[in-house]
């Protein structure tokens, strides 16, 4: 796995705890507000690759 999805996939989990409640969409915006052009495909298989559903 490259170094920059893994990169990702950590930002992803800390605004996880952070906000557990967060999808794919308000991930992306969190990302995109902190300069991480994202597809929100991408976000959701990242996310479900590391088990987090946003509920």
């Amino acid at each position: 796995m490259r170094e920059s999805t893994l990169r990702i996939m950590a930002r992803i989990d800390a605004l996880d705890l952070d906000d557990p409640c967060s999808g794919s969409r308000r991930m992306v915006e969190y990302l995109a507000r902190e300069g991480i052009p994202i597809s929100r495909d991408r976000v959701r298989k990242l996310m479900r690759r590391q088990g987090l559903t946003g509920d």
